[in-house]
């Protein structure tokens, strides 16, 4: 994940979910890539993910939250509503970051 934190407050960036160790052949199944737009609240980053499968190239835009916890973020998970082709969390309090798969900890970056 890299992203910018803009004047305004909102944020943009890129973000890549890698779910297992793929073989050679299989590299752009296993991954989803695409961008993040949202804002910090408080400590959660929430944010819209639009992303293209690797398999059939569907775009998708899925809500996502990230805790600050210490000096990593932790990617939440929590029941989506879907209305008129917009996603977006139900309950913000009923987040889970406790069993995240997706933890991210700050490097240096080049630019």
């Amino acid at each position: 994940m890299k992203f910018k934190t803009m004047p305004n407050g909102k944020i943009y960036g890129r973000l890549v979910l890698k779910y297992s160790e793929p073989q050679s052949y299989d590299l752009e199944k296993e991954f989803d890539h695409g961008e993040i737009i949202g804002q910090f609240k408080k400590d959660t980053l929430f944010a819209d993910y639009i992303f293209a499968d690797g398999a059939n190239r569907t775009v998708y835009r899925n809500p996502i939250a990230l805790l600050k916890k210490s000096q990593k973020l932790v990617l939440g998970f929590g029941a989506i509503e879907n209305y008129v082709g917009k996603s977006w969390f139900i309950n913000h309090k009923a987040i889970n970051f406790t069993r995240s798969r997706f933890q991210f900890l700050p490097i240096e970056c080049a630019n």
